[in-house]
């Protein structure tokens, strides 16, 4: 939900009942009456993660792939108020967050086991590889813009978590 009251549901929305065909990612907006806005559909245009900014843009991250798992397309993009792309990043997908001072977006890639900072504009301002053995699990924003990654030790039979504070 933004500062507006507008709703976005992001989704993989299957084109047939056969789980190995076509998954198509979608991003729905709705006013707060629950009146559609706008739809978008196809790769880099919805997905599994979702979050607005300050001026009512959209971000979203999700997986885009053909029958049987091929022509996988894994983008993060970012949409203004009314659905026009901004920017997108192709094989860039994950947990968004964005900090409302300026802009910027933070993604965390488990396919590429990095945290990125995103510029309002899509310009990558720093990237940061995790560890070995380490599982990217969200990040969240503090009020100073620190970004925190969270993430877990798949190697480990304990499933440690590990936190890690990264500036602006």
């Amino acid at each position: 939900i933004d500062d507006a009251g507008n709703i976005y549901v992001v989704a993989d929305r299957p084109v047939s009942t056969n789980p190995e065909l076509l998954s198509e990612p979608i991003t729905i907006k709705f006013d707060a009456d629950g009146n559609r806005l706008f739809m978008l559909a196809g790769p880099g245009q919805g997905g599994s993660a979702v979050a607005t900014d300050a001026d009512g843009s959209v971000i979203v991250s999700g997986i885009y792939f053909e029958e049987a798992g091929t022509n996988l397309i894994r983008q993060t993009s970012k949409f203004t108020p009314t659905g026009a792309m901004v920017w997108t990043l192709p094989d860039t997908v994950g947990q968004v967050a964005v900090d409302q001072g300026d802009g910027s977006t933070y993604i965390v890639d488990p396919y590429a086991q990095a945290a990125l900072k995103v510029s309002a504009t899509g310009q990558i301002l720093w990237q940061q590889a995790l560890a070995a053995g380490q599982q990217v699990r969200a990040v969240t924003l503090d009020d100073t813009t620190g970004a925190f990654i969270h993430t877990g030790n798949i190697n480990s039979g304990f499933g440690d978590i590990i936190t890690v504070r990264y500036g602006v």
